[in-house]
């Protein structure tokens, strides 16, 4: 089969395949893009994507049932052409499977997605193809384990140290202003992403990137500038974390609509690394821990905020699979170890490198 380019109103470009002469289908968050009311344009049939030789539009766009876009459950969505596609030389139909491939088989992925995910930049023009291999679900569950992943029967792994799928670089809704997540008032889309570079995905280690807006965002009486800790706070200091994650992480139908709010405590590295010691994780200088056994964050909050006495302290980064009950520290960035790289990123001329966290 050959996947088709697909973009979504300048918010995002994606690939797809080809079921029949009257559909494709794609990834969920894909489609969430698109308005109430809007259409997809699609190309296909070529390998440069920006020579396509056919296209048309989405007449219809139809979700999986049971997709979440906070846990990415059910990433599927179907979408009908306005033309019907026909087959050729260069355009086929996907036949589906019915089972799981056995694990250490090979799978060809295709896309014009990045080959840097650190370089926005790194798109090509040509198709790109990698070989990767198949791994059972049971290991794919551990290598997530200390990411907080978990694996459904919905979903199936590949593995391969050097080839990867990846992103294509184009642009985020972002919205903001609100506290039901379903009616934020506010929204924009980034201009520039930068990932700290030192990020480490596999031990995730400096887990941080920025966002640069393309609308500005005025202050108001819903909007409010974050303040950056200078240090780790006292041990048994007061965290507040909030976001819109699972309630149960047990439950992929937990996610909040509204706001939630968790008190945490703060918890020394020590104590911290000695809990996660056993699940092959490492706490460093970027980490700062938080614990409370009936309350954490959980999955979809990561990337936010975690603030004492008002001060953005650290940003959501990994937890135990079974949150809030898991009995594992709540592990964040810990932005004061970051702050110069933040203050020279966002305000190049301004910055200074004078700050030195305090260890602890």
């Amino acid at each position: 089969t050959k996947p088709n380019a697909t973009g979504y109103a300048n918010y995002e470009e994606c690939g797809g395949s080809l079921l029949n002469k009257d559909w494709v289908i794609t990834a969920a968050h894909c489609c969430q893009p698109i308005p109430e009311g809007g259409h997809a344009d699609i190309s296909y049939g070529g390998t440069n994507i920006n020579t396509l030789p056919f296209n048309t539009t989405s007449s219809k766009i139809v979700y999986h049932p049971q997709y979440n876009p906070a846990t990415f459950a059910y990433d599927f969505c179907l979408m009908k052409l306005t033309d019907p596609a026909q087959q050729s030389d260069t355009v086929r139909y996907a036949t589906l499977a019915t089972s799981y491939p056995p694990a250490g088989t090979k799978a060809i992925v295709t896309g014009w997605g990045l080959t840097n995910g650190t370089d926005n930049n790194s798109d090509p023009a040509n198709l790109q193809t990698a070989e990767l291999t198949i791994i059972d679900r049971t290991t794919c569950a551990l290598e997530l384990l200390s990411v907080g992943g978990q694996v459904h029967n919905y979903q199936l792994c590949t593995q391969n140290k050097d080839k990867s799928f990846c992103s294509n670089g184009t642009q985020t809704l972002i919205e903001y202003g609100g506290t039901d997540y379903k009616h934020m008032p506010f929204n924009t889309t980034q201009s520039k992403v930068v990932i700290h570079p030192q990020f480490n995905l596999a031990k995730l280690s400096h887990d941080f990137c920025l966002i640069k807006l393309n609308d500005t965002v005025p202050q108001s009486s819903t909007v409010r500038y974050a303040t950056l800790a200078t240090s780790y706070p006292p041990v048994g200091s007061k965290a507040i974390v909030t976001g819109w994650g699972k309630t149960n992480g047990t439950d992929d139908n937990s996610f909040a609509q509204n706001l939630q709010v968790a008190e945490l405590t703060v918890i020394d590295r020590a104590t911290c690394a000695r809990a996660w010691a056993p699940l092959n994780t490492t706490i460093k200088g970027d980490h700062i821990c938080t614990y409370r056994r009936d309350q954490s964050f959980c999955q979809g909050d990561s990337g936010g905020p975690m603030t004492v006495n008002g001060q953005l302290v650290g940003v959501v980064s990994f937890v135990e699979g079974g949150c809030p009950l898991g009995g594992i520290p709540n592990v964040f960035g810990f932005v004061p170890d970051v702050r110069s790289w933040i203050e020279a990123t966002i305000n190049p001329k301004q910055s200074t490198n004078c700050n030195v966290p305090a260890s602890n």
